[in-house]
């Protein structure tokens, strides 16, 4: 796994989180496809879609990952308390428009 300073802004796949009345929205932006190569683009292209799909079918499991590593990374974490009623419906087509 490259660190911060090694990764290429020009070939970037990017996962975009926002929060929601009702949770959270997430998309992809690959605009920046166009840099990669067919095998470049294959696998951070799977890799950005597992990690839509663990967020959007698992988001507590998601969810306690990242406070797992947060936790490994020695930062404070501020424990929110996840909603009972959570919608795991994302529209992509929305973003494409």
């Amino acid at each position: 796994m490259k660190t911060r300073s090694e990764i290429d802004n020009n070939k970037t796949i990017k996962i975009y989180l926002s929060p929601t009345e009702t949770g959270f929205s997430c998309s992809i932006n690959n605009e920046n496809s166009k840099n990669m190569t067919f095998d470049e683009f294959e696998m951070v292209n799977t890799i950005a879609h597992g990690l839509i799909h663990l967020a959007t079918t698992e988001p507590d499991s998601a969810f306690s990952m990242g406070l797992s590593a947060l936790s490994k990374g020695n930062k404070k974490i501020i424990k929110n308390k996840v909603k009972d009623k959570q919608n795991n419906v994302i529209n992509f087509f929305d973003y494409k428009k």
